[in-house]
């Protein structure tokens, strides 16, 4: 059904705050069906140059033929088309999405749905109110039941982030997707309110180093009791991002690890790097016990990347020293991850003991601030303002 109206309000202009971005959805999946459910509120299909209203509890199986999709209803066949835009025009509009080929996991989502084929499989984007898309993503990275401070610390984080890679899909026809290459996104927050919270009530902060940049904000789960510097990570060094000391962490549950290896698989990896290791006895030769992190691990005038090792070996961190036990070697591991940047549970921790947002990111990220994202982006131009049928 068509509606002058539904157009016009798609068409109003908006604050930062409030922009909408858009996020390629089950972007490491192949899917070729889904299921779209209304939840809350009222929305319209506009579909090529055609247009249809659907209202709460509506059904919608649209899926992937060729360069184009088809889209049907419980009762009928609405048609075969280039793309299906999905928009809610009520104050809150909510809706289910569930892929039926393959078979995964439904998802809820806010506010609309765009679907076109690309490569022969559906290309499905949220276009979503930001703050709303991050606290999606606050719960995603971040987990359901933390303190409330070290909710606001990671929105900001995942919102710096968000704005620092927003072209990043932009040659694609979207702004960021929902998988590991981007940020973890499942749909929206459900499991605690204070998530949705805490991304309000930070809404816009963004953090910026002395060069009024936006700071790469990278985080890990547990640093082991020590952060690592950028430099042995991603070899360049960035001044916000440097190794200390972290006692916040050291007791929690992803601060320390432990892998048995047997002695004669690491001889054949240190012999592929060009290591002379004798035939017998040799365990004993492998003890190493570094003081704090490395960038390599040493045996004789052999170095290989811990990073690498970490890679190689499938390990929670690169940071562990080694001891010999018998005919293995026992690799006694501190940390989950990188390393680098904010320790989500040396935060938490933080914030359990009342430390505020702002500290708590200023504790992991050196001489940085943190400022609304519209004084150094006054006109946010890379996110959509309006609707895309225009």
């Amino acid at each position: 059904m068509k509606n002058i109206l539904i157009l016009a309000f798609w068409f109003t202009s908006i604050s930062v705050f409030s922009q909408k971005i858009d996020i390629a959805l089950y972007f490491d999946q192949s899917v070729n069906s889904v299921v779209f459910s209304s939840v809350t509120g009222s929305y319209v299909i506009i579909a090529d140059s055609n247009y249809f209203k659907i209202s709460k509890n509506d059904v919608l199986m649209i899926t992937c033929k060729g360069d184009s999709v088809l889209v049907k209803s419980l009762n009928d066949t609405l048609g075969l088309f280039y793309k299906v835009e999905i928009n809610g025009i009520d104050k809150d509009n909510m809706f289910k999405l569930k892929p039926s080929d393959p078979s995964l996991d439904a998802r809820t989502y806010d506010d609309n749905l765009q679907i076109s084929s690309r490569f022969r499989k559906l290309l499905i984007v949220n276009n979503i109110n930001i703050e709303k898309y991050l606290s999606g993503v606050v719960e995603a990275e971040g987990g359901p039941k933390s303190p409330i401070e070290y909710y606001k610390s990671q929105a900001v984080i995942c919102r710096t982030y968000t704005f620092q890679n927003i072209e990043r899909h932009t040659f694609e026809g979207f702004n960021l997707c929902d998988g590991v290459h981007c940020q973890a996104y499942k749909g929206k927050s459900i499991q605690n309110p204070e998530i949705i919270t805490a991304t309000f009530e930070t809404a816009g902060k963004v953090i910026i180093d002395t060069s009024k940049t936006l700071i790469t904000a990278t985080f890990h789960s547990n640093c082991g009791g020590i952060t690592e510097g950028s430099e042995n990570v991603w070899i360049k060094s960035m001044p916000y991002l440097i190794s200390k000391k972290d006692d916040y962490c050291i007791y929690q549950r992803n601060a320390k690890w432990e892998k048995t290896i047997p002695a004669e698989k690491w001889k054949a990896y240190l012999e592929r790097y060009g290591a002379q290791i004798p035939a017998e006895n040799y365990s004993e030769l492998f003890k190493w016990n570094p003081n704090g992190r490395q960038m390599n691990y040493t045996y004789e005038n052999i170095k290989i990347p811990l990073k690498d090792i970490r890679y190689d070996w499938k390990l929670r961190s690169a940071f562990f020293s080694i001891v010999p036990s018998g005919d293995n070697i026992i690799l006694n591991g501190r940390g989950y991850g990188h390393g680098v940047g904010l320790c989500q549970e040396g935060a938490m921790k933080m914030a359990e003991k009342g430390i505020n947002f702002e500290e708590i990111i200023k504790y992991y990220y050196y001489n940085v601030m943190i400022i609304p994202i519209d004084s150094i982006m006054p006109e946010t131009s890379l996110i959509n303002n309006k609707h895309t049928s225009e």
